[in-house]
């Protein structure tokens, strides 16, 4: 079990990680320019094949109280090239009580890499951080496939499957 502390260190660290002009963990060079774009809004659907809402981690308190952090909700919007935005929200449930907080995450500009239908997203790892793998995947007819290191998985790379799907244009 982790420490409430830890749970929301984790959601937040995986969140701040993200952003503008990073260079990439992945060894990509800084100002590399995706050979594609998406466009649109994009709905996060499911979790290795689990609807939403999704437990992410179980913990207790320093007063002994038991919580569950949950994804509610996650939208992925494509504006312009290279650049995508994350909004997500996740609830914390006592479980004794059943009263949640909500909270969202994101709102940051995130880099990414289109090279025909493989996106990767790039990440801004200090040196010496343990930070999770950069989200990858597919991008094709309107789905979104991506494989994600801040989500507790029970698949053999130990990396959570996540499905979205296009809901319409960005805003603009």
């Amino acid at each position: 079990m982790f420490t409430r502390q830890q749970v929301r260190a984790l959601v937040v660290a995986s969140a701040l990680v993200l952003g503008p002009g990073a260079a990439a963990c992945t060894g990509a060079a800084e100002g590399t320019q995706p050979t594609e774009a998406l466009s649109g809004v994009y709905v996060l659907r499911s979790v290795d094949g689990a609807s939403l809402p999704h437990a992410l981690y179980s913990y207790r308190d320093f007063a002994g109280g038991d919580f569950e952090e949950v994804v509610a909700a996650e939208t992925l919007w494509f504006e312009r090239p290279g650049i995508a935005r994350r909004h997500r929200v996740i609830r914390e449930v006592n479980q004794a009580t059943g009263e949640a907080t909500t909270y969202q995450l994101g709102g940051e500009d995130e880099s990414y890499q289109l090279d025909r239908s493989r996106i990767q997203f790039i990440i801004n790892c200090p040196i010496n951080a343990d930070c999770a793998a950069p989200d990858d995947g597919t991008a094709q007819h309107g789905i979104l496939l991506l494989r994600a290191g801040w989500i507790p998985s029970s698949s053999e790379d130990e990396r959570a499957r996540l499905l979205y799907v296009r809901v319409g244009d960005a805003p603009g």
